[in-house]
């Protein structure tokens, strides 16, 4: 092996490291300091610094740098400006930008910023979906360089990665403080219910045990994907990642299905729940929330009589029918079909949803639509016992009716009826 050969291998291997340096965490301020301080050791350059691009501020803010010696001028925390500058136009085109010696600069605005860094510059533009975030910068101090090409073709190759760690973190902080909003407002919920358990009764005693349980269970699941994410970031294949995000997002959807449930079952006590009637397409309305269960299981959607827009909430409307649709999936076999049948009268319309499932126990029908209730046959499937209340709820404020008819171990059948006359 010669010595080119050496070389070659060796900036290789440098460069690998690098990349391994930059993916062993989430944390923008560690790959940052990381990366500059390589970069800058590895090529011999003087300054690297790492920065944000701040539409609002019309700069560029240098959040990380590398220097060489303690003589030279810091950057940090302080603004490049973007009107009239050459450098960031092409950055914001996703173009590099170099200038081989500040001696020979074009603009005014370049001139400006070269009597503060004279030398040499290469700038990558770092971008996240082929917007640009900001960019990585390479100085030479007082002197001309003449960037090779395997030295643009090395650090292009770390701007990329940088990219990548930038959506990364994006992401996980995005994660990480949606599900930290969500469990403070499940907590603040939880507390509000625990405040008034004196004056509750037994059921409602048993809600709030139930509610907790049901939070904890996802909190654990984000908990730990995000630990996992977290400390194992490098040595997660990119699939098992996107598998613990999707974890994390169903678990955030099931907390924010409680929260949900628990502040419309309160707006309904207290009369506040919104409520105004529009003409809606109704076979529109319920294709679209079958679209969200279709992948789950096989369900079978009919229509009857003369089709024409309708008068109710779509929003309650959407909560009855989401409601009974993931009853009717939670309680039935995978290998059964759930029937939705959508009715026009002269008088009304009508929502039939029909399961082929455990049934409801013939002692517990009278209470289904009870606050809290939950029938003696459903062991440990998840739910709080608000979801019929709610439902029942949301069907009393359009003046309309629903029923039940149950066989057990043959499914159940819910009927809603919206009246049209007035």
């Amino acid at each position: 092996m010669d010595v080119v050969e050496l070389q070659v291998l060796s900036e290789k291997q440098i460069t690998n490291q690098i990349i391994r340096a930059i993916r062993s965490s989430l944390d923008l301020e560690t790959i940052f300091n990381i990366a500059v301080n390589e970069v800058g050791k590895f090529l011999q350059v003087d300054h690297v610094k790492i920065s944000e691009f701040i539409s609002e501020e019309k700069g560029w803010l240098t959040v990380a740098e590398y220097l060489s010696h303690p003589g030279l001028a810091k950057s940090i925390g302080t603004y490049i400006p973007d009107k009239g500058n050459e450098g960031t136009a092409k950055l914001k085109r996703l173009e590099i930008f170099r200038i081989d010696d500040t001696n020979n600069c074009d603009s005014e605005v370049t001139r400006q910023i070269a009597q503060t860094f004279p030398g040499a510059w290469l700038i990558l533009p770092l971008h996240v979906n082929s917007v640009v975030w900001g960019s990585l910068c390479l100085l030479v101090d007082g002197r001309p360089r003449y960037w090779q090409p395997e030295e643009v073709e090395l650090i292009t190759i770390i701007a990329d990665q940088l990219a990548i760690a930038i959506q990364q973190s994006k992401l996980f902080q995005q994660t990480l403080s949606q599900a930290q909003q969500i469990q403070q407002l499940a907590e603040q919920e939880v507390c509000k219910a625990l405040q008034r358990e004196r004056e509750l009764s037994e059921a409602k005693s048993n809600f709030i045990a139930t509610t907790s349980h049901e939070i904890r269970t996802p909190l654990a699941t984000i908990q730990s994907s995000l630990d996992l994410l977290q400390y194992y970031n490098d040595k997660l294949a990119d699939e098992k990642k996107k598998s613990h995000f999707r974890k994390i997002e169903t678990a955030v959807q099931r907390i924010k299905q409680i929260v949900q449930d628990t502040l419309l079952l309160s707006e309904s006590e207290a009369g506040t729940l919104q409520f105004e009637l529009k003409r809606i397409d109704a076979v529109k309305l319920c294709k679209e929330i079958i679209e969200v269960f279709i992948d789950r299981h096989r369900i079978e959607f009919s229509t009857n009589g003369d089709i024409t827009p309708v008068k109710l909430d779509s929003k309650l409307v959407s909560y009855i029918l989401n409601n009974l649709l993931e009853n009717a999936l939670k309680y039935s076999s995978p290998n059964t079909t759930v029937k939705f049948n959508l009715n026009f009268t002269p008088e009304a319309v009508i929502f039939m949803i029909q399961d082929q499932g455990i049934g409801i126990p013939k002692e517990d029908l009278s209470n289904i639509f009870d606050s809290f209730y939950r029938a003696d046959n459903v062991g440990l499937s998840s739910g709080t016992g608000l979801g019929l209340a709610i439902v029942k709820q949301c069907v009393d404020l359009h003046r309309g009716k629903i029923t039940v008819h149950s066989v057990i171990n043959q499914g159940t059948t819910f009927s809603v009826t919206i009246f049209q006359t007035n």
